[in-house]
């Protein structure tokens, strides 16, 4: 596992502790989980990082987010208009 991992590993350990005793932390994490992170640990997501934190509902035993259809390896029409347009050549902040 490379340190970047690991940091990222220890990160979302630390948030998901606190989320399961800090209520006020856990509403924030679910309206707005890049200010939640940002406000509580100091760490600035990449302004096109999109992450997104939800409740498993109590009458379920699992909640799984199942993988894109044809895997990762694939664009969308959206990501290949980027990349034949060269937009969003802004450079990303440090997570």
């Amino acid at each position: 596992m490379s340190a970047h991992g690991k940091k990222t590993d220890d990160l979302l350990k630390e948030v998901l502790e606190r989320a399961a005793t800090d209520r006020e932390f856990r509403a924030r994490l679910l309206s707005d989980p890049v200010a939640a992170i940002r406000m509580a640990f100091g760490v600035i997501l990449p302004h096109n990082y999109r992450i997104r934190f939800i409740e498993r509902p109590r009458e379920l035993d699992a909640l799984i987010v199942l993988p894109e259809v044809g895997g990762r390896g694939e664009l969308d029409e959206d990501d290949l208009e980027q990349v034949a347009g060269g937009s969003d050549t802004e450079v990303c902040g440090a997570w």
